[in-house]
């Protein structure tokens, strides 16, 4: 048995937050909580990696979801510029398109470079944030959907590049094809490190930095996946780093 993601995620520093089908509702209710409330109050988590799973055939059954990924990101990319939350909140909105050409071909497993999420933030292509308004239009974020320009066995080096990314809009990322869940797990793993790094901080120090929260909200068969992700992450580093998984199927 494992613990509502609802119920607990907010006990993490770092999360991992997964959706599929409808379990994009409890999904949902996270990242209005987080982005629009907990953040500018200093809650937990710090750090969140979104990470949704959809075909093409579904994308305008969803649209409502869409509307409010283009809200939340528009709001956060805002509160930056405000000064109401700082680079200690990192927020990374990926969605993995499958059904489409070629997107449900295995990704790659090889691992991603190293970076880290917080201050590497302007390297990873969004628009350059200045004093002007943020908008966010979910319609262009649809047409991206239907037409995902970026395969996610290429996410590792897409988000570390210098240029500008063609499927990014603030801290939305579109992919195509699954997520292959090593990068995902890896980027999280080296985010706490280079964290730790930058603060000078010991690892046995660093108590409520050594469990990321894997949230998933789901179908069974990606909770599988993550189970065996979280077993091998938290086996094979060295850095006192544990990934729990929170989990709701259906």
């Amino acid at each position: 048995p494992y613990s509502s993601p609802t119920q607990v995620y907010s006990s993490y520093r770092d999360i991992i937050l997964v959706g599929s089908g409808i379990g994009l509702t409890p999904s949902a209710s996270i990242l209005r909580s987080v982005l629009r409330h907990k953040w500018k109050k200093g809650y937990y988590p710090e750090t969140i990696r979104f990470c949704w799973i959809l075909r093409a055939n579904e994308i305008d059954s969803f649209h409502w979801f869409i509307e409010l990924l283009a809200d939340l990101s528009e709001r956060v990319a805002s509160d930056r510029l405000s000064g109401a939350i700082d680079d200690s909140h990192y927020l990374e909105l990926n969605i993995y398109v499958t059904g489409t050409d070629n997107s449900d071909l295995d990704v790659s497993t090889k691992s991603p470079r190293s970076k880290d999420a917080a201050s590497g933030r302007e390297k990873t292509g969004s628009t350059s944030i200045s004093n002007r308004e943020i908008h966010i239009d979910p319609n262009i974020l649809r047409k991206k959907l239907l037409n995902p320009e970026i395969d996610s066995k290429d996410q590792p080096e897409v988000q570390i590049a210098e240029t500008a990314a063609p499927n990014r809009m603030e801290d939305i990322w579109i992919w195509r094809g699954r997520p292959n869940w090593d990068t995902v797990f890896n980027s999280t793993q080296e985010s706490i490190i280079n964290r730790r790094k930058a603060r000078g901080d010991h690892i046995a120090l660093v108590q409520d930095e050594s469990e990321v929260g894997v949230c998933f909200c789901g179908h069974p068969v990606i909770g599988k996946d993550l189970k065996k992700r979280c077993a091998k992450f938290t086996k094979t580093n060295d850095q006192m780093i544990k990934f729990t998984l929170n989990a709701e199927v259906f």
